[in-house]
């Protein structure tokens, strides 16, 4: 039995339904509506949400003239918005066209790895300083997720997807560290393209609400070393469910009947957090 989702359907078909939108304004805490954006956010926008939802498969070519026109804005603010997009490892330039990036398997242990180096730290603060009353939520809202695994039509996935986000959140905001939280931010804008495709998979939905129960409740027990521990071995496991479910995707045929480059690999080399 597939994920619910908004609509109806199953996570099988989550990129059809457009959570790169949703996974934009949570990620980067956008505030301003449509109209109120600039144009190069809107451009930027623009190309992440199709990438994420994988409207624009890795390895395609681009153009700055193309993106201009479907963004309607001028180049300037495109490349403004390109500029960001290569340094963040999600675009790259070849000649004078621009192509999305493959990471390989290293990039994403390495993007990972770093992730849980700083989430290990913020996991460690915040069970010294999130109230119980914090903590008392979050395992409410994961109760009420589990529920919806073993009954998806009661749940939308958007629902696990915002209990997700909010712990996370959290635990990042607790460490009190704005250069962490921007960190970290630009890491799970990345990472993002993986996300999405993660919640194809019901199975990775289960496994991953479980290890957020341990999260919580090491932070409940104000255990800042097994929280830590618990943080590492959830962003490790994520690490190697997602390096699983991208083999799965490269080898679906693409519209063209051509299949995507499969260079992927499984397992992953993340700090489990107890050593810090």
């Amino acid at each position: 039995m597939g994920w619910a989702i908004p609509g109806g359907g199953s996570a099988d078909a989550a990129a059809e339904v457009g959570y790169g939108a949703w996974l934009y304004d949570a990620v980067h805490r956008r505030r301003a509506g449509p109209g109120q954006e600039s144009q190069a956010e809107r451009a930027y926008r623009l190309l992440w949400v199709k990438i994420v939802d994988r409207e624009i498969p890795p390895l395609a070519r681009l153009r700055e003239l193309d993106i201009a026109a479907e963004a309607q804005v001028s180049r300037s603010p495109v490349r403004e918005a390109v500029a960001r997009l290569v340094a963040e490892g999600l675009l790259q330039r070849d000649g004078r066209s621009l192509r999305v990036c493959v990471l390989e398997p290293e990039d994403v242990r390495d993007l990972y790895a770093y992730r849980a180096v700083l989430e290990c730290h913020a996991a460690r603060c915040a069970a010294r300083v999130l109230s119980e009353e914090v903590l008392a939520e979050e395992a409410a809202a994961l109760a009420a997720c589990a529920a919806a695994v073993h009954a998806p039509s009661q749940r939308s996935i958007t629902d696990w997807m915002r209990a997700d986000l909010l712990l996370h959140d959290r635990v990042v905001q607790a460490a009190g560290s704005p250069r962490l939280a921007a960190a970290l931010a630009q890491l799970r804008g990345i990472l993002g393209i993986f996300q999405v495709n993660g919640f194809r998979s019901a199975d990775n939905v289960r496994a991953s609400l479980e290890e957020h129960v341990e999260i919580v409740a090491a932070l409940r027990r104000r255990d800042a070393d097994g929280a830590a521990a618990a943080m590492g071995q959830h962003l490790r496991s994520t690490c190697e469910r997602v390096l699983r479910q991208e083999l799965v995707y490269v080898r679906r045929p693409t519209a063209s009947g051509r299949r995507a480059d499969p260079r992927r690999g499984t397992g992953a080399s993340v700090p489990s957090g107890s050593g810090e």
